[in-house]
């Protein structure tokens, strides 16, 4: 009788992803540098004086609003790259959420002036903390994901929905 080896999680060691923290970091960095791409480019088109839209003194002029559209420009370049490197739009969308909800959560708070000491010209240092403290439990949550390399994801995807007759 054969023996075959399994993981405690179950799985055969040859489909088991490879967990490294060099893809999770990378991931992470991949993610804040498209990130800063959409940071620019609103900073760009709505806050520079080469404002093509005539938008920057109504923006200047309301910080949380600025940090809305921050929030947007910021989150479709990441989750561009996300599709782009292979990942699921299920798994796109819950990045987004990740960064998306700590972030409103913040510029609600800043709003209610709920918290002393937080106030509409450091709501843009908080919100980003939080953006970014959001993405790292979302990566966490699902580290199986950003820990494999970005070839794995599809493979990875593939093997979680196949169910028990291969498809």
């Amino acid at each position: 009788m054969a023996h075959t080896q399994v993981s405690p999680g179950g799985a055969p060691p040859s489909t088991r992803p490879r967990l490294a923290a060099g893809p999770f970091i990378r991931h992470y960095i991949e993610m804040a540098a498209a990130m800063a791409v959409g940071m620019v480019a609103f900073g760009i088109l709505f806050m520079s004086p080469m404002d093509p839209f005539g938008a920057r003194t109504t923006i200047s002029a309301r910080p949380l609003l600025s940090e809305l559209g921050m929030l947007a420009a910021m989150s479709l370049p990441m989750a561009g790259w996300m599709l782009y490197r292979g990942h699921s739009a299920e798994r796109t969308a819950e990045m987004v959420a990740g960064m998306a909800v700590p972030s409103l959560a913040v510029i609600a708070l800043a709003a209610t002036a709920t918290i002393p000491g937080l106030e509409t010209r450091t709501v843009s240092v908080w919100s980003h903390v939080a953006m970014l403290l959001g993405m790292l439990a979302a990566m966490l949550l699902r580290r199986t994901e950003y820990a494999t390399p970005h070839g794995a994801h599809a493979a990875h995807a593939a093997h979680q929905h196949a169910g028990p007759h291969g498809g």
